[in-house]
């Protein structure tokens, strides 16, 4: 790679070790100098040496991986013997800050041999992930079983199942295809389970709105059976789900005719006959043009030779 491209690798590297040094050092920002393993800095500098160990093992040709490999080895027991450390000290338990480094320089090294950007995206996440921790343990602890086991049960059913339904007919006259039906059974449960989370977080009128749009734009039937189950339990009216539902359901033809217009179309013609001979025959008559020979019987000669034109 070029000289631009090296330190834009580079600068990516540092970028991803100053976003998630910048959400660990305000995490510590009241603890005093000193007491802390790593802050921005170290970050900064993990995500750095990550990428000054990819180009180490760039250079190293045939010992790539092992330089990289004893190089991850080698900061990763730092971060955790001083992590150790910390935590003795203060008297907590949390290796938190010792993954978060380690992934850092693991970011930086692939920021500068990989993708920069699948790199940077992962960054952002890893600091999404590390800010909202107030947010996700709260989240966690107001979680029920029946909901965890719930949702389970739909993820089972997505990653799980799914891809190993067959996606052939059975049964006579085409049959039904056990893909389709069990794709159906899928958005069945996924628009219940949204209604149930929108009714529990935004309370019953505002979640009903919100599975009914969301609903609308995948399938009519499942927003129809959940409104319809929603009413029968009492929860809420559907009629402004309903009347939301429709206007969205709208929206999903168009887009769907959107996107067939912009696929090339195939011809629709039916395929058309021709009789190859090279002596005439009284077979040419309008029945040729249905593929059939009327006289097939007396000039089977001449009628044998037929070439479908596409």
């Amino acid at each position: 790679m070029d000289l631009q491209e090296l330190l834009s690798r580079f600068a990516v590297a540092l970028g991803i070790g100053l976003l998630i040094g910048l959400e660990r050092g305000w995490r510590t920002r009241e603890m005093q100098s000193g007491s802390r393993t790593a802050g921005i800095r170290t970050f900064a500098v993990s995500g750095l040496l990550g990428a000054v160990a990819g180009a180490l093992s760039q250079a190293a040709g045939i010992g790539a991986g092992f330089v990289l490999g004893a190089s991850f080895a080698a900061f990763a027991a730092v971060m955790i013997v001083f992590c150790r450390e910390e935590n003795k000290a203060s008297g907590t338990f949390s290796a938190t800050t010792a993954i978060a480094a380690i992934l850092t320089f693991s970011l930086g090294a692939f920021a500068l041999i990989g993708n920069m950007r699948v790199a940077a995206a992962a960054a952002v996440a890893t600091a999404g992930i590390l800010a909202a921790r107030e947010d996700i343990h709260g989240w966690v602890a107001k979680i029920t079983w029946p909901e965890l086991r719930s949702a389970l049960v739909l993820l089972a059913m997505t990653f799980i199942v799914l891809p190993i339904v067959p996606d052939d007919p059975i049964g006579p006259f085409g049959g039904a295809n056990p893909r389709e039906i069990w794709l159906i059974a899928i958005v069945l449960a996924a628009v219940s389970f949204l209604g149930y989370l929108g009714v529990r977080v935004l309370g019953t009128q505002r979640g009903i709105l919100v599975s009914g749009v969301a609903g609308g734009l995948a399938s009519s039937t499942a927003v129809t059976v959940a409104n319809a189950r929603h009413s029968v339990a009492g929860e809420g009216d559907p009629a402004p789900s309903a009347s939301l539902f429709s206007s969205a359901s709208l929206l999903s033809p168009a887009a769907r005719s959107a996107s067939a217009r912009a696929q090339p179309v195939r011809s629709s013609a039916p395929p058309r006959w021709e009789l190859r001979t090279s002596t005439p025959s009284p077979c040419r008559s309008p029945a040729l043009a249905r593929g059939f020979c009327p006289t097939r019987a007396r000039h089977s000669l001449s009628c044998q030779r037929w070439r479908r034109i596409c």
